[in-house]
């Protein structure tokens, strides 16, 4: 459970590094030292001399001529002021049509709380237990405009504490930034049918504990948010979070608790996920 935990750590500084390494500021600029003259001329280039006493200074401007200015010339000056390099940024061009193919890897946390109803048995059932699936996306889709997008999506579980995780539906994007940097921006909603196991546990009235695993199907609506790096081929790697809510479909044991009878229940579950992938 620790190593676990801590490769989801890991995973999310990864992902957290590897959106300021895309997003970070490549501005280039140049350094000049500044003279605000008096008679309201703003004059760059470098100080060579300065008189501390006197405040005289000898400058050399941009295009190398010498002057030479006493105190009463100028009202303040700036050493090693920045300027940034005055260049276009180039705005890689977006998706706006066509089929897009996203594959990536989503991991999630799923929390269910139960309230026993019938408690001749069992004094009490487990609450806030949880699951930590990691998970192969993929998913297919087109847009409608450049705002809007509609495809369907999957996810297959390759590793978690209660195997037999899948889900599978439609996914909705709204994009709503003005398109004028190299990272999107937009709101995922999803409703896909999922399949699922975790595990519970209930204790009688002896305090004595006793487990059980139970196979769930359910509507599992998210919303969340989304931030699409744009790469140069058009593509984009995505990082989405987001917020998921289940409404139970069907409920089984597929493990019962020993000795025990078949508890009769209600369950409430939620949970979230965090997705990296690449589109294309």
């Amino acid at each position: 459970m620790t190593k676990y935990i801590y490769f989801i750590g890991f995973l999310f500084i990864l992902t957290l590094n590897s959106a300021f390494s895309l997003a970070q500021d490549t501005t280039q600029y140049l350094v000049y030292d500044v003279i605000h003259m008096k008679d309201g001329r703003v004059l760059k280039g470098q100080i060579l001399a300065y008189d501390a006493q006197l405040g005289g200074i000898s400058f050399r401007d941009i295009e190398g001529r010498v002057f030479n200015f006493s105190r009463d010339q100028y009202s303040y000056f700036v050493e090693k002021q920045r300027f940034p390099i005055n260049k276009d940024k180039e705005i890689r061009p977006r998706k706006e049509e066509g089929i897009e193919i996203t594959l990536g890897i989503n991991v999630g946390y799923t929390s269910m709380r139960e309230d026993l109803s019938n408690k001749e048995f069992y004094r009490e059932a487990s609450y806030g237990l949880s699951d930590l699936p990691i998970s192969i996306t993929a998913g297919i889709g087109t847009y409608l405009t450049r705002k809007h997008f509609v495809g369907l999506v999957a996810d297959v579980g390759v590793f978690s504490f209660n195997p037999g995780f899948f889900n599978i539906g439609g996914k909705y994007k709204y994009e709503y930034d003005s398109g004028k940097s190299n990272v999107s921006k937009y709101i995922p909603l999803d409703l896909r049918f999922q399949q699922m196991s975790l595990t519970n546990s209930y204790s009688d009235y002896d305090y004595e504990f006793y487990n059980a695993r139970s196979k769930f199907t359910t509507a599992a609506f998210s919303i969340g948010h989304g931030f699409g790096f744009i790469m140069k081929n058009g593509g984009s790697f995505n990082i989405e979070l987001s917020y998921i809510k289940h409404f139970i479909l069907s409920h089984k044991f597929t493990e019962l608790p020993n000795d025990g009878p078949v508890p009769e229940s209600n369950f409430a579950l939620q949970g979230f996920r965090l997705g990296l992938s690449l589109s294309f």
